[in-house]
């Protein structure tokens, strides 16, 4: 097969010199390992005894290679594959969860067991062939991009690594559930997020991240609402009302309170922030940080 990603072809004659691929997942045996290098042979990216040649599963995160896109897919671009990366969107939640978590607790529904029964290179925790429960590869928001691969498994406007995904170990969930539904927020579909901001800005009129974004706070029902921007010394430098994320937005420019003058640009640190949707619900409060 001329087409197996990675393929040497060290004669120049346009065939690939050896394109055996001696556990079908699809990555010619020559390069079966982080970037092809060294002895094919020698290579054990997930450590379990079983080189990547011979291995389903060489990162061992329960997704067979042949679901990472076969070393050709780099999600992330940061020179792994998804076959040997351990998170391959860098969202902050380990392949390992986000590739096994059917019931969307942020708790992967099985763990490697450390066993391989049939030595397939695939944890019999995964292995249905030892008794164990093919991983689900969810897709949370059915956008046709699986979690592990989506920088925003819910699909609601914050990257799941602003949503405060936990220290990615995946035996406990210390992710943040706002609402305490059981669901963590980045996988919360139905979480109450109007209101909740975005709290990094670049503010370099490049279109992301230009202006301190409010979660559906352009809503009808929002429309007598009060945003109020605070420096660390409790000075306000911004303060609107009818703020709309648009033509009502901060930019990090000061809007002339205190002994800020109007317009100028604010330095780069870290601010504060209440946000009043004006429907008689709780203040928001919190920080954001401006980085020029």
């Amino acid at each position: 097969n001329p087409d197996l990603p990675g393929g040497l072809d060290t004669d120049g004659d346009g065939s690939i010199d050896d394109n055996t691929d001696s556990d079908g997942d699809g990555i010619a045996d020559s390069v079966d390992g982080l970037d092809g290098f060294g002895d094919s042979e020698q290579i054990d990216t997930d450590g379990d005894g079983i080189p990547d040649i011979y291995d389903l599963d060489d990162d061992n995160d329960g997704i067979l290679d042949t679901d990472e896109g076969d070393g050709g897919v780099d999600t992330d671009e940061d020179g792994i594959p998804d076959s040997l990366d351990s998170d391959s969107d860098n969202d902050g939640v380990p392949d390992v969860i986000e590739g096994n978590d059917e019931n969307g607790d942020g708790i992967p529904d099985s763990s490697p067991s450390g066993l391989d029964t049939d030595n397939d290179g695939l944890d019999d925790a995964f292995d249905s062939d030892n008794g164990g429960t093919s991983v689900s590869i969810p897709d949370t928001d059915e956008d046709g991009i699986p979690d592990f691969q989506d920088t925003d498994d819910d699909n609601d406007g914050i990257d799941t690594i602003n949503e405060g995904p936990g220290d990615g170990d995946p035996t406990t969930n210390d992710a943040l559930d706002t609402n305490d539904n059981g669901i963590p927020d980045y996988l919360d579909i139905d979480q109450n997020l109007c209101g909740t901001p975005y709290n990094i800005m670049t503010p370099d009129d490049d279109g992301e991240n230009d202006t301190f974004f409010i979660s559906c706070i352009d809503r009808p029902e929002y429309s007598k609402n009060t945003v109020e921007v605070f420096n660390r010394w409790g000075n306000t430098v911004y303060k609107a009302s009818g703020y709309n994320n648009e033509s009502v937005a901060f930019r990090g420019l000061s809007n002339g309170r205190a002994t800020i003058s109007v317009d100028e640009k604010l330095p780069p640190g870290t601010y504060y922030y209440v946000i009043d949707l004006g429907d008689g619900s709780k203040p928001k409060v919190g920080w954001l940080y401006i980085n020029r």
